[in-house]
């Protein structure tokens, strides 16, 4: 599985902020406008989150999940397999970023300055012959993407909760020193620009609702939010995705972003023509008898 440079963060908009979307179908319970407009007014130069993905269903030995076979001892225990952990880091006054972690076991890091995004992959350098790094522009949307925006609109929670067919305020809840308000909703997972999921093919594997669950702070930090995405087969009956992310800090200095040496990196586009050469070398042979045939001035 290649990493592409918006695999990370796209994955963390499903927990976050969904994309925007119409009104609010449903109205939004108190005290969640309040807190969304004082997260609204906090200024917010840096933050750190946590990311971590993982599947759960029955836990039966040889029970066959989406991602591999569950071998839990009990009969019928709950099982969940870790898919992703990261950490991430984002300054919104320099508009820098970096992230690390493991995806499906596999180390990956990333770095965002000066308006490039960079992800190292093991599979990159095995492909390029040592260069572990891909570079690419920054693009609306993607890894990086949001650090040019507003930072309450990336870490909040209201487009999600604008999204929600139904919204219930849950239990205060402490979640390590800080008192949380709880609020959980049943959001749409749909397709198009207003779906919440990483990737499309995402889509036609998850059931078209989820249940998203945020903590906010008294400031309205959502402390904690968690999504839980029901696979829709047969076969994957009781399996769920879940993407939990917790804010561990806002305004303190990051760790420095550098960009990695040029002699470790290969671009985008480089990258592409490694991975399909038949395509590349068909390009240029359309390109150069459109040249020949170009009658000259």
């Amino acid at each position: 599985m290649g990493v592409r440079a918006g695999t990370v963060l796209a994955t963390l908009a499903c927990a976050a902020a969904a994309p925007s979307a119409a009104a609010a179908s449903v109205p939004l319970p108190e005290p969640l406008p309040a807190l969304e407009a004082k997260l609204a007014q906090l200024p917010v130069t840096s933050a750190k989150l946590s990311l971590d993905e993982s599947v759960t269903g029955p836990g039966s030995a040889g029970a066959q999940g989406p991602f591999g076979v569950f071998g839990a001892s009990g009969a019928h225990a709950a099982a969940s397999a870790a898919l992703a952990s990261l950490s991430l880091e984002l300054s919104f006054s320099e508009q820098k970023a970096s992230f690390a972690g493991q995806l499906i076991g596999i180390p990956v890091e990333g770095r965002v300055l000066a308006g490039e995004a960079y992800v190292k992959s093991p599979f990159t350098s095995a492909i390029d012959g040592g260069r572990p790094w891909v570079a690419s522009p920054v693009k609306p949307g993607g890894l990086g993407g949001e650090l040019a925006g507003s930072p309450a609109a990336t870490l909040g929670v209201s487009k999600t909760f604008a999204r929600a067919q139904s919204i219930q305020v849950l239990p205060p809840r402490t979640i390590g020193a800080t008192p949380t308000t709880g609020f959980a909703a049943v959001v749409p997972t749909d397709s198009g620009e207003t779906s919440m999921l990483a990737s499309p093919s995402l889509g036609k594997l998850v059931r078209p609702t989820a249940r998203f669950e945020a903590f906010l702070s008294e400031e309205g930090v959502p402390v904690l939010t968690k999504l839980t995405l029901r696979l829709r087969r047969k076969r994957y009956a009781g399996f769920s995705l879940i993407v939990e992310t917790k804010i561990d800090w806002l305004n303190q200095p990051i760790a420095a972003v550098v960009a990695p040496p040029a002699s470790e990196t290969i671009t985008e586009a480089q990258l592409s023509r490694l991975l399909n050469p038949a395509s590349h070398h068909r390009h240029k042979r359309r390109r150069h008898t459109a040249a020949a045939k170009k009658p000259p001035a």
